[in-house]
């Protein structure tokens, strides 16, 4: 049986701290961790954080400690990593079939498999210019999110080129 009212959702509610308040630049150390159940009217002591965040690495999440005079504890493997996640979202916000509400509500959901801090760099505008043409593969991979953060701004003009019946794909891959 539980010592205080709340020991049964601890647990739980130390992983939704994690997940929600925490990434590698976002730690948060035991009196923190304290604190926040607190908040939540899970009262608790120091050393029995310590042994739920074990318990917590024992069911498989990936809790990190960083030592040190800003150290603390932090959720370093998520489903999705910070860059998946931003092409994901580009991705629903360029697409043509999905409505601007759908959208939004996807957008929404994707902001929860990342922290609220990861979440804000997830709120952005893509804005594409429809020529009437077919996306045509470009047969290049970007180094996506590096050229999609400040400083850098890049973007594309698609156009169509007759193909020429004398090069062939396999003419412009260099000999093995």
């Amino acid at each position: 049986m539980p010592k205080q009212e709340g020991q049964k959702s601890k647990l739980l509610a130390l992983l939704r701290i994690f997940e929600q308040q925490t990434d590698e630049e976002h730690l948060l150390n035991v009196p923190q961790l304290v604190e926040l159940l607190a908040r939540q009217g899970i009262l608790c002591e120091r050393k029995s954080v310590y042994s739920d965040i074990d318990a917590l690495n024992a069911l498989g999440y990936d809790i990190r400690l960083r030592r040190g005079r800003s150290g603390g504890y932090w959720m370093a493997t998520r489903p999705f990593e910070l860059a998946e996640l931003k092409l994901l979202v580009d991705a629903v916000q360029s697409s043509r079939v999905i409505s601007k509400n759908s959208s939004d509500k996807l957008i929404h959901k994707l902001e929860g498999l990342a922290s609220r801090y990861q979440g804000t760099q997830l709120q952005r505008q893509v804005y594409v210019v429809q020529h009437g043409l077919a996306t045509q593969s470009l047969g290049i991979v970007l180094q996506y999110d590096f050229w999609h953060s400040p400083p850098h701004k890049i973007s594309f003009v698609f156009s169509t080129r007759p193909q020429s019946s004398t090069h062939t794909a396999s003419s412009a891959l260099p000999a093995a």
